[in-house]
C-alpha cells in the first residue's frame, strides 16, 4: 500500500507526517510512505520541522520538496491531507479520486501550519501528528 501525505509547501506538515509514520510503522514492510505539497516550489525540509524530528529522535532523511502532479495522485493507494482545502485541490485538479481524505476527516481536526510560527508551534504540530498516527493506521487499514 502506499499512502501520501500532503500539504500546502511540502516543507512542513507533510514530511514530518511522512517521516513520523514511517517511524510508527517500523517499517513494516507493507506500507510505502510518501509526501507532497500543493505549492509549486523545490525547498528543503523547514529547519524548525527538522529541529522538532531531531528532539524526539525521529529518523528523517534529506527532503526536497515537490508538487502533487497527476501521477503523484494516481501512484497512491490513500491520500491523508493536512487541510481540507488540500483534498479539495486534489479533487478540483484531477476529479473524484478515491482514498483522498483530510486529517479532520480522520481526527476531526485540520493540522495547522506552523510554518513562520517559531518552535512552539512545530512542537504542537509534532503533538498533534503523533496523536493522529493511530486513527491514520487504522484508517488505512479499514
Amino acid at each position: 500500500m502506499r499512502v501520501l501525505f500532503v500539504c500546502t509547501g511540502n516543507t512542513c506538515r507533510s514530511p514530518m507526517m511522512k517521516f513520523m509514520f514511517e517511524n510508527y510503522l517500523a517499517d513494516d514492510g507493507q506500507v510505502t510512505v510518501d509526501s507532497a505539497g500543493v505549492m509549486r516550489h523545490k525547498k528543503p525540509i523547514s529547519k524548525e520541522a527538522a529541529d522538532v524530528l531531531d528532539r524526539h529522535s525521529v529518523p528523517h532523511a534529506e527532503h526536497l520538496s515537490r508538487f502533487c502532479d497527476r501521477r503523484t495522485v494516481q501512484s497512491a493507494d490513500v491520500i491523508i491531507c493536512a487541510e481540507r482545502r488540500h483534498a479539495e485541490f486534489i479533487e478540483r485538479e484531477y476529479g473524484r479520486v478515491f482514498g483522498v481524505a483530510s486529517l479532520s476527516d480522520i481526527c476531526g481536526a485540520d493540522l495547522e501550519d506552523p510554518f513562520g510560527l517559531g518552535a512552539d508551534a512545530y512542537e504542537k504540530a509534532y503533538v498533534f501528528i503523533c496523536e493522529a498516527l493511530p486513527k491514520i493506521y487504522a484508517y488505512i487499514t479499514e
